[in-house]
C-alpha cells in the first residue's frame, strides 16, 4: 500500500525561513504554531498540564519516535496507520508509537537504524527531519546528511537563515510542519492543508479553556491609620480588594466611635458590593477600633483563586468546581467578550428560578448549585462567571420598580472591549423566554432602576451595538 498523500514537487516557499532566530517573537509563533496543529489533529503534545492545557514541550529536542509520528500525520497516514495492522522488527518502540512506526516501515518511509533497532528513543537532527519528510513524499533520492541538495534539486531554495549547528527542538518542527500545510503541491494548484482536508485527514478540535490554578497568596497589611472618613473608605477599598477580613483601623483619640459608625452606614457599606457583611469593636479614648469583614461566596471564590485565600469551606469549593464545570462547558477559545457574556446571562436566564428559599437564594451558590436565587444569587453567579473568563463585572446595587412595587434590587456592569454595559440576568428572565430589555444597556436605558452613582461604580453611555 502506497502512502495516503502525494508524490510530486513541493514549492520554493517550503524551506525559505525554517529556524527563525531565537527570542520572544520565535517563541510565540512556535506556541501559535503548535496549537494549529493541535486543533487539526495533527499534533498531540507531550501530555497535559496542570492547567488542562497540552504541553507541546517546544524547549524539548525530538525523537525519532516523535518525528516519524509527525511525519507519518503530515502526509495522510495517521488513520490508516492506527486501522492498519501493519507490522515491524523493531524491538525499542514505545507503544504509543508502534502503529506510526509501523505504517512508516511498511510504506518504505523508514528502515530503522539497524535491522532490530528504530531508534525510537534518540534524538534526531534538522537534517534527518527533512529527510524522513522529503522520504514519505516520494523523494527516494535523498541523502539525510545533506538534505538540502535535494531540495536544490528539487527547485526548494535554502533560506539564509538555516541553523545547522544547533540543537533541533520541537520548536523547530512545529514550525516547519506547520509552514509546510501552506505549500502548494506542484501539479495540482492546491496546498497540503487543502489536500489533507479533501482526504478527511484533518480533525476539527478546540484547544481546552485553561482551568484556573489558586495562585500564591497575597498579603496586605490590615492595620492602618486614617485622618478622615473619605481617608478611610479608600484605604478600605484596598483592604476589601486584598480580601482581608479582620482589620484594625487607628483613627483620632476621641473618635472611633465616630469613624466606627461611619464605617458602618448603609451608604459606605453599598459602595463595596464584594462585602456581605461588616461588624466593629470600637475602644473608647484608644484611638482604633476592629472590624470584621464576611465576604460573598463569588468573593471568596475569586480570593482562593487570586491567591488571596488558601482555603474554602466545603460548600464554597463545591461552588467553585460547578462554576468552573459550567464556564467551560460554555466557552470556548474562538469566543468573543460578547459571546461569553451572553452566554453566561443565558445560562442563567435558563436555568435558575427566581425563587426565595433563604440565605442561599442570595448567593452564587444558590444560583449556580441550586438554580433558585433572587437578584442577589443572578448577579454574583454572572460576576463569577466573567471572572473565569478575565472580563471585568461589577455589582450595582439600588433599587427598581415593577408593576408599581419598588424593591432593592441588583444587577451588573460589565466591561466588554473597553466599554461598560448594564446586564440584569434576573429582569432577562422571563417565563417562557429570554428578554434582551436589559443586556449590554446604557445607563439610560435602565428604566425602572435607581441606584447612587458612587465614585467607584463604572458609568455605561451607550448600548452595545447588536450584532
Amino acid at each position: 500500500m502506497k502512502k495516503q498523500l502525494l508524490a510530486g514537487a513541493l514549492s520554493l516557499a517550503l524551506l525559505a525561513g525554517l529556524v527563525p532566530a531565537a527570542g520572544a517573537d520565535s517563541t510565540q509563533q512556535a506556541q501559535q504554531a503548535a496549537e494549529h496543529l493541535y486543533c487539526l489533529g495533527l499534533l498531540d503534545g507531550a501530555g497535559t498540564g496542570s492547567d488542562g492545557m497540552p504541553n507541546f514541550n517546544l524547549g524539548g529536542t525530538m525523537t525519532r519516535g516523535e518525528a516519524i509520528t509527525m511525519v507519518v500525520r503530515l502526509t495522510g497516514g495517521k488513520e490508516a496507520a492506527l486501522t492498519g495492522g501493519s507490522t515491524h522488527p523493531f524491538t525499542d518502540v514505545d507503544g504509543w508509537g508502534e502503529p506510526y512506526v509501523a505504517y512508516a516501515y511498511a510504506n518504505g518511509i523508514t528502515t530503522g537504524v539497524s535491522d532490530t533497532t528504530f531508534g525510537f528513543h534518540s534524538t534526531i537532527t534538522q537534517e534527518e527531519y527533512l529527510t524522513l519528510l522529503l522520504r514519505a513524499m516520494d523523494y527516494t533520492d535523498v541523502d539525510w546528511r545533506d538534505p538540502y541538495a535535494a531540495a536544490d534539486r528539487l527547485g526548494l531554495r535554502e533560506g539564509e537563515d538555516y541553523v545547522r549547528d544547533q540543537t533541533f527542538q520541537r520548536s523547530d518542527m512545529v514550525l516547519l510542519s506547520d509552514r509546510m500545510l501552506e505549500v502548494t503541491l506542484a501539479g495540482e494548484e492546491v496546498t497540503l492543508y487543502e489536500k489533507l482536508d479533501l482526504q478527511g485527514a484533518l480533525e476539527r478540535r478546540e484547544l481546552p479553556v485553561p482551568k484556573l490554578q489558586p495562585g500564591p497568596t497575597v498579603t496586605v497589611e490590615s492595620t492602618f491609620a486614617v485622618s478622615s472618613v473619605e481617608d478611610m473608605i479608600r484605604r478600605m477599598a484596598v483592604q476589601v480588594d486584598a480580601r482581608n477580613t479582620a482589620l484594625t483601623i487607628y483613627t483620632p483619640v476621641g473618635q472611633e466611635g465616630a469613624y466606627s459608625q461611619a464605617l458602618l452606614t448603609e451608604d459606605t457599606i453599598d459602595r463595596f458590593p464584594d462585602v456581605d457583611s461588616m461588624a466593629t469593636r470600637y475602644y473608647p479614648d484608644q484611638g482604633y477600633f476592629t472590624v470584621e469583614i464576611r465576604y460573598r461566596d463569588s468573593a471568596r471564590v475569586m480570593a482562593y483563586v487570586e491567591g488571596k485565600t488558601d482555603h474554602l469551606s466545603a460548600q464554597d469549593m463545591a461552588l467553585y468546581e460547578e462554576t468552573v464545570r459550567v464556564h467551560d462547558s460554555l466557552v470556548d477559545s474562538t469566543m468573543s467578550q460578547y459571546e461569553r457574556v451572553k452566554a453566561f446571562h443565558d445560562y442563567l436566564c435558563d436555568t435558575v428560578t427566581y425563587r426565595k428559599t433563604g440565605p442561599e437564594s442570595h448567593t452564587a451558590y444558590g444560583a449556580l448549585v441550586n438554580h433558585a436565587a433572587v437578584c442577589q444569587g443572578y448577579t454574583q453567579a454572572m460576576d463569577l462567571l466573567c471572572f473565569l473568563s478575565g472580563i471585568d463585572c461589577e455589582h450595582i446595587f439600588g433599587q427598581a420598580t415593577a408593576n408599581g412595587v419598588t424593591e432593592y434590587h441588583a444587577w451588573v456592569r460589565v466591561n466588554i472591549d473597553g466599554n461598560w454595559y448594564n446586564v440584569d440576568p434576573t429582569w432577562d428572565d422571563q417565563v417562557t423566554y429570554i428578554s434582551y430589555d436589559y443586556f449590554l444597556v446604557s445607563d439610560g436605558h435602565m428604566d425602572g432602576h435607581i441606584w447612587t452613582a458612587y465614585p467607584n461604580w463604572p458609568v455605561c453611555p451607550g448600548d452595545y451595538p447588536r450584532p
